[in-house]
């Protein structure tokens, strides 16, 4: 399972497709959140969708807590 990645953008209130995409590492990684982790968008229409930024953040504090941490090998 990949991890995912937080790249750094300004957070604001909200952020468009492209920006969440563009705050969690990718599409594939925003897409990942909205299919397992509860993550849905509060405004959205033909051609765009809108993420509030703490639905995003709660999204990945749910993905994060599922997955199992990796213990250094020795």
């Amino acid at each position: 399972m990949s991890s995912l990645l937080k790249i750094k953008v300004t957070p604001q209130g909200s952020l468009t497709q492209r920006e969440a995409a563009e705050y969690v590492g990718g599409l594939a990684p925003l897409r990942m959140l909205e299919d397992l982790w509860g993550l849905r968008p509060w405004d959205t229409n033909a051609t765009n969708r809108r993420y509030r930024v703490s639905a995003i953040e709660e999204a990945m504090k749910r993905a994060e807590a599922s997955t199992p941490q990796s213990t250094a090998a020795e």
